[in-house]
This record gives structure tokens, C-alpha cells and sequence, in this order.
């Protein structure tokens, strides 16, 4: 299937037909990321699935690629005036920075 770019903000989207998205069990949140220069859109199945998905992603994009900056930033997430240095890398896990019951274990 052939679609075209749209603008959005400040970037760029592409509308996926409900037919695909029901099929892949798409409903409200989805995880996005580049692998081997293809776009991956993955359903979010729920938040059971997030301290599993947050360890993978741990493990395998900043320790095993030895991504420093990465891991600094995680060391400081349990420091109040260093915290907000994490939230680029637990954004994408969807959790609520304001609520400490949510954001504590993440940043443990």
C-alpha cells in the first residue's frame, strides 16, 4: 500500500487504515522504533507488559551498546534535582512522572 507523508507540528505522520489496525490489535497506545532501517509499530498490550519491555530495552540499547549518556542520565532518576535528565529515556514507557508510586520503580 502506497500512502503519502502528512505534516504534524513539528513532524511528519502517516495515517494507518483501521483495517490494519484492528488486525494488529492497535488501540490506543503503540511502540515505535528503527530496526535495520524499517519503521516497527508494535502494539502496546498493557501496562503488565512495561517493567519486562523497560529491562529489554535497558539491557539491550544502553548496556549491551554501551550507551553512557544513557546510563548516566538512568543513575540520576532517583535524584529529584538531577531527575528530569531520565524522562527522554522513560517517556516512551508511558509513565506518569508526577504520580511517584508510577515513576519510582523506573527510576530505582
Amino acid at each position: 500500500m502506497k500512502t503519502e507523508l502528512h505534516k504534524i507540528e513539528d513532524g511528519q505522520g502517516v495515517l494507518i487504515p483501521k483495517a490494519f489496525l484492528e488486525e494488529c490489535g492497535i488501540k490506543d497506545s503503540v511502540d515505535i522504533r528503527v530496526e535495520n532501517g524499517r519503521i516497527i509499530v508494535k502494539a502496546i498490550k498493557s501496562k503488565k507488559d512495561r517493567p519486562e519491555k523497560f529491562v529489554n530495552f535497558v539491557m539491550n540499547e544502553f548496556c549491551l551498546k554501551e550507551n553512557k549518556a544513557a546510563l548516566a542520565a538512568l543513575k540520576c532518576a532517583d535524584n529529584p534535582n538531577k531527575q528530569e535528565k531520565s524522562y527522554h529515556y522513560l517517556a516512551p514507557f508511558y509513565i506518569d512522572f508526577d504520580n511517584q508510586n508510577e515513576y519510582q520503580p523506573y527510576a530505582t
